[in-house]
């Protein structure tokens, strides 16, 4: 993750964690921006039709259709482009599109010697602040506020005549209020980028003190991993080591009771201290410590676990802790709340991106259920959500029409950084 200070549109670009929360920001504006340019085209058009100029209907009729065109083509395409962060960020390049339209109509029409036209048109110039408000970039939408008023003053200077000689007084006038508009645009875009910068300040921070946590989480287990193994776990086979030294000195059928306890508790730690520090993600992989984890959970759950893993590689990845931390949260949900028969993991890592999905044929959870859980303490699948996130990828609950609960998790593998190991 960079380590640039949350200050710019630039650092939360590169911030894989935070680029999602900017691209929202930009697709609103991007949103706006065809709602505002539809509107004005449409008006323009019915201006230039119902208020039609006498020398130059033609070429203001054909000048509004190609405007509205464009206004059209835009929009549908609205939904496409906002979805790229470097797309969005040129999305101030149609405004000079809009500016010049604006300027040409209003221009043709202001060259009849009486028209009404000219003087709607030129209303139509009080859009374009609006529409470069949207910019989450003040010196983006000062750079398109300059130009307007300049030749929103040209335009009126041209149909000066037509508007029945207006004095120049009107004109400087209305270039002034103009003016004021798009100082209040330009005051509208800072005051998105300040409000966008402390929102993802405040996520950084969030995202900071989760890892935080999940680190000193990680660091307890692998504690507690080592105090069973070193500690309750060489008791145990010490005590049957000096069962079988007893030898027949005690009844049979105890001797065969106490060795099965024995037996059984010994398993149950390893399994427990394979759980909470599982040395076979780092040596074998993501695959062979899943077939663990699933078998374990699968044993206490009374379900069976199938894992297609025909698309991962087979040395380790850089996604693994994350994704073996959400496949653990996700099945000791399973255990505790869904009362599955059946559980499918598949992993699939295409050398730029992981993805991994974990279906239940159990109750079955709505994503409701998920932020009620929250509210009620159940913080383990908020936090490894909130962990996948801040990796720059995401989780996504649903709950599939044959029943039960699916849950997708894509992880961009080169934002997963070298402290990953260390969670582990």
């Amino acid at each position: 993750m960079s380590s640039e200070p949350i200050a710019s549109l630039r650092a939360i670009a590169a911030h894989p964690g935070l680029r999602p929360l900017l691209v929202r920001q930009a697709r609103r504006g991007v949103g706006l921006q065809a709602a505002v340019r539809l509107a004005l085209a449409a008006l323009m058009l019915v201006a230039v039709v119902v208020l039609p100029s006498a020398t130059e209907r033609d070429l203001s009729v054909t000048l509004g259709v190609g405007y509205l065109g464009w206004a059209i083509v835009l929009a549908g395409l609205t939904g496409f482009v906002a979805r790229d962060i470097r797309v969005i960020g040129y999305a101030w390049l149609p405004l000079l599109v809009d500016l010049a339209a604006v300027t040409a109509l209003t221009v043709v029409a202001g060259l009849e010697a009486v028209s009404w036209t000219a003087t709607v048109l030129t209303y139509a110039f009080f859009a374009i602040p609006v529409l470069a408000a949207t910019e989450l970039r003040p010196w983006v939408c000062a750079g398109i506020c300059l130009p307007t008023a300049a030749l929103y003053f040209a335009a009126g200077a041209i149909a000066q005549v037509a508007n029945g000689d207006e004095p120049w007084p009107s004109i400087v006038l209305r270039t002034a209020v103009l003016a004021l508009v798009c100082a209040g645009a330009v005051a509208s875009s800072h005051i998105q980028l300040t409000r966008v910068i402390g929102l993802a300040r405040l996520a950084a921070d969030r995202t900071a003190l989760v890892d935080q946590l999940l680190i000193i989480e990680e660091r307890e287990r692998r504690v507690l991993s080592e105090q069973l193994h070193d500690g309750a776990l060489q008791f145990v086979l010490a005590a049957r080591m000096d069962l079988d030294d007893l030898g027949e000195t005690i009844d049979g059928k105890a001797r065969d009771r106490l060795d099965e306890a024995l037996t059984t508790t010994a398993r149950l730690l390893r399994s427990t201290v394979s759980e909470l520090n599982p040395a076979v993600l780092a040596h074998a992989g993501l695959v062979p410590a899943l077939l663990d984890l699933a078998t374990e959970h699968g044993r206490r759950g009374r379900f069976t676990v199938e894992i297609d893993a025909e698309h991962w590689p087979d040395a380790p990845t850089t996604a693994d802790p994350v994704l073996f931390a959400t496949a653990r949260e996700l099945l000791a949900n399973v255990v505790k709340h869904a009362a599955a028969s059946t559980v499918t993991i598949t992993v699939r890592f295409d050398g730029t991106e992981a993805f991994m999905t974990v279906c239940d044929d159990g109750r079955g959870m709505a994503p409701d259920d998920a932020e009620r859980r929250l509210a009620q303490g159940h913080v383990g699948l908020h936090s490894r959500r909130t962990r996948v996130e801040a990796a720059g990828g995401s989780l996504r609950l649903s709950r599939p029409d044959r029943g039960g609960t699916r849950v997708e998790v894509v992880l961009p593998a080169s934002s997963i950084t070298g402290r990953a190991a260390v969670e582990h």
